[in-house]
């Protein structure tokens, strides 16, 4: 039962319990009715007591976690962070460009999605060069993603976006799916590693937390999303700095057996030798914003333009036969301009006799038919 839930249910016990007594002491059964109402009252009391627990014991396996620092003798924290299920502690030591992971070992976390005492687990340090991707989700639907322009790192991210989407489209299409309920924010990290290449940061979401409204609880909205923002950006920059300072780690260079089946692909061989292939070629080391695009760093190119070398380029090349064929062109549409040839400049003369000499043959044709006519 979430948090929600709890006091949800632990409010509407005693309004029943109090309705249920007023009901049997109208009816005279006065014991009925004070062990109703007493009942109740144990009831709710329990529901927020057990709440109370739960986060008494996410706040113990905090402190906990906090016996594992340090997660390297030349490991220096620069930020930490806590996910809200308290599995997951990350940090970063900004002056050794290196990121730190604490989670839990992998066979555990399949038995249980619970904290308990003595939990074991696993310490991950990677280079900034390890870093291949990071994404940030609501309810499993990805709202930003930033990966390098390696093709293993979009061939990687490309695997885990398509098992994401068969796995949330049902939901989606169902109509209990509103937006604007928030059961889970998540960041979730793309490594080079061959033994956990995925990471999962949760933000929100757990046993206890329930449902997070967008508008009704704007606040705390706010402060996870920010704070899942934060660690966007901070592993984005991570992966800038590692390119522009040549930072490259040996393992880079390395194939990653179990990635496949770490992501479920329907054929691991096929994957393998795509992803060990793919991770040899050294592109790009810009990054893709696939969903904050005005944050797309200008290309050089497009900058070093010279303006006169862009008109030399827009001017196209006539020769002489074109060059003819379009001033004749011109001149069809452009009657004004037409320079006037010696032809065009001599006047027409006209024959001021002509008319005359029509209108004596149209007379002498009328006389004659007209004495042709009085002969017959």
């Amino acid at each position: 039962m979430t948090a929600n839930q709890s006091v949800g249910f632990g409010c509407l016990v005693p309004s029943i319990g109090l309705a249920l007594m007023i009901f049997f002491l109208t009816n005279g059964n006065v014991l009925t009715g004070i062990l109703i109402i007493f009942i109740s009252i144990l009831l709710s009391i329990f529901l927020f007591s057990s709440l109370a627990v739960k986060d008494h014991i996410l706040k113990e396996h905090e402190k906990y976690l906090l016996t594992f620092l340090p997660l390297d003798k030349d490991f220096k924290e620069t930020q930490s962070f806590i996910s809200s299920d308290a599995l997951t502690r990350i940090a970063y030591d900004e002056s050794g460009k290196r990121i730190g992971i604490l989670a839990p070992i992998e066979k555990h976390v399949k038995l249980t999605t619970q904290t308990y005492k003595k939990m074991p687990y696993d310490v991950f340090l990677y280079d900034y060069s390890d870093l291949l991707a990071v994404e940030i989700s609501e309810n499993g639907f990805p709202i930003a993603t930033a990966t390098r322009r390696s093709s293993a790192a979009r061939f990687l991210l490309e695997i885990d976006l398509r098992k994401e989407y068969e796995e949330n489209f049902g939901k989606r299409a169902t109509s209990q799916f509103i937006p604007e309920r928030i059961e889970t924010m998540v960041l979730k990290i793309l490594v080079n590693d061959p033994a956990k290449p995925i990471h999962m940061i949760r933000f929100f979401g757990n046993q206890t937390t329930g449902v997070l409204h967008k508008f009704n609880s704007e606040l705390k909205y706010r402060q996870h999303i920010n704070e899942m923002r934060q660690w966007f950006v901070i592993m984005n920059n991570a992966m800038k700095d590692a390119d522009k300072d040549g930072y490259h780690s040996a393992e880079r260079k390395k194939t990653i057996p179990s990635v496949a089946g770490v992501l479920a692909h329907p054929s691991n061989a096929v994957v393998e030798e795509e992803v060990s292939s793919r991770m040899e070629e050294e592109n790009s080391t810009t990054f893709d914003y696939l969903f904050y695009p005005d944050e797309l760093e200008k290309e050089p190119e497009m900058e070093e333009l010279i303006p006169s070398a862009v008109e030399e380029l827009d001017r196209p090349a006539i020769n002489a036969e074109e060059e003819e064929t379009s001033t004749q062109i011109d001149y069809l549409f452009y009657p004004d301009e037409l320079e006037k040839t010696p032809e065009l400049e001599e006047p027409i003369k006209e024959d001021p006799f002509a008319d005359f000499e029509e209108f004596l043959q149209r007379n002498k044709s009328k006389q004659f038919g007209h004495n042709n006519e009085k002969n017959k």
